[in-house]
């Protein structure tokens, strides 16, 4: 299209699972809050935003071209940026920006006062000393913007006269992230900062055409506002290649609850009378058609990907490997920051938001492990969920992840689903049993639906049946008849 040199972007983004942007700001109740503007409202960065974009043409088309968009600082020398990203403005229930209500001194209908807590704790890294078991003073406390919440962006895109290649590198990134394949904000490994589109126009502007030209003087810089003459959809672009050698994808397995299940966390900012000591981490979500926040117990992504760190790491010592061995491979699996250069994971697992389901308050008593009687005021209690068949739907991402580490995490899914694993709290209690569901129209009847490239290819029919093999490990005969 000869002489089109701006593409603008409107964009309202939805938190498909919490996100975390920290602020810079010391709290001193919480170990991590979040970014927020002036008012206190939640923001979502546009340099965020715009580093993950980055990131993502870095990845697949190289620094070089990465710096060709994006800009680059060379000591004294640099480029300017040629993809400008806008903060993202929280939208209120009504659809407006709640920043430019506020600014016009109208009230906000969204409580954006919340202050939402997922408890996370630190995995042990010293192999020789309970390996994959939680570390000394390893809980920490992690504000999280609500599932639900909804951002405006604009970005707006430069090109030269007849050339196209920044609309596409960002058309290409862009649609990664709104399809869920790359996450904004921290702890994305543990699933958080998920978004998709809730709606989505653009428009190319001809900047030598009058009537272009006018419209183009004619945009507001309301985020929120309608683009002239924009088209209500997201601009094509080819089908994403993973360019990271091994494999990426993802798949979906869905838990069913056998017994009762405690994930543990804080009480809801939701709600209204004291509850039991141990309760199930609950998160309110922004339910858009009643135009409320409606509380959901939740089973955090680092949970899961917790036990199944543990389980890998037990599967590695009971081969036999030395501490080295083992290291090596659990870095290469999971990351790791204990190190100066750091290195990125390749799974990431998101949680679940569950069903609305209440809790069942049970009575304990700590035991004297020596004489076998109660401990003095070591009286408890809490309230697991307790409701067999609960769906507890996780999607693991892989990215990058040599083949033959796979057979370790299908190993680690068998072992939660045999009940080796349990999941969450209390499980000596008989807490956190969970079983693959079963489908229909699933891998061999099974809960389980697979999505993976190899070497950024799609695999073909005999690839994809050895890749049966090691997900549904030799077990399959004996889950089928169970």
């Amino acid at each position: 299209m000869i002489g089109v040199n701006r593409r603008i972007h409107r964009i309202v983004i939805e938190l498909v699972s919490p996100m975390h942007v920290g602020g810079g700001a010391q709290d001193l109740v919480y170990d991590s809050p979040v970014v927020r503007n002036a008012f206190g409202q939640w923001t979502l960065p546009g340099s965020s935003l715009a580093g993950v974009l980055r990131s993502i043409v870095t990845r697949s088309e190289g620094e070089k071209n990465a710096n060709a968009s994006f800009g680059s600082i060379d000591r004294d020398l640099g480029d300017a940026s040629s993809i400008l990203v806008s903060d993202g403005e929280l939208i209120d229930l009504d659809g407006g920006s709640a920043l430019r209500k506020t600014m016009a001194g109208k009230p906000v209908a969204l409580p954006t006062d919340l202050r939402v807590i997922e408890d996370h704790v630190r995995i042990e890294d010293d192999l020789s000393d309970a390996p994959g078991t939680a570390a000394e003073g390893g809980k920490y406390d992690l504000e999280v913007v609500p599932a639900g919440v909804r951002f405006a962006v604009e970005i707006e895109c430069h090109d030269a006269a007849g050339n196209s290649e920044n609309r596409d590198r960002l058309a290409s990134a862009l649609g990664q992230i709104l399809a869920g394949q790359a996450p904004l904000g921290g702890h994305g490994g543990c699933g958080l900062g998920v978004v998709r589109a809730a709606s989505h126009s653009w428009r190319d502007f001809d900047l030598s055409q009058r009537n272009d030209l006018a419209d183009f003087a004619r945009i507001g810089d309301d985020p929120t506002g309608r683009l002239p003459g924009a088209t209500d959809d997201s601009p094509p672009t080819a089908p994403h290649r993973f360019e990271a050698t091994g494999l990426s994808g993802s798949f979906s397995l869905r838990f069913e609850t056998s017994g009762p299940i405690l994930m543990g966390g804080a009480q809801g900012p939701l709600d209204t009378e004291a509850g039991a000591d141990l309760v199930v981490n609950r998160q309110p979500v922004l339910d858009w058609e009643h135009q409320r926040f409606v509380d959901r117990p939740v089973v955090p992504g680092s949970g899961i990907r917790g036990v199944i760190r543990s389980r890998v790491v037990h599967a590695l010592v009971a081969s036999g490997r030395t501490h080295e061995e083992i290291e090596t491979v659990i870095e290469n699996i999971f990351g790791s920051v204990s190190r100066g250069d750091g290195r990125r994971g390749r799974i990431r697992v998101e949680g679940a938001i569950l069903a609305e389901t209440a809790g069942t308050v049970l009575q304990h008593v700590g035991i004297d492990r020596l004489t076998g009687g109660s401990l003095r005021s070591a009286l408890f209690s809490e309230a697991p969920i307790w409701a067999d068949g609960l769906a507890i739907d996780v999607k693991i991402h892989l990215d990058g992840l040599p083949p033959e580490y796979l057979s370790l995490l299908a190993q680690a899914v068998w072992d939660i689903h045999d009940g080796i694993a349990p999941l969450g709290g209390g499980t000596r209690r008989g807490n956190g049993q969970i079983r693959i569901g079963s489908n229909p129209d699933g891998l061999h009847g099974l809960a389980i639906t697979v999505d993976l490239q190899l070497d950024g290819t799609p695999l073909d029919d005999a690839r994809r049946l050895d890749l049966e093999k090691h997900v549904l490990n030799v077990r399959l005969e004996e889950v089928g008849s169970a």
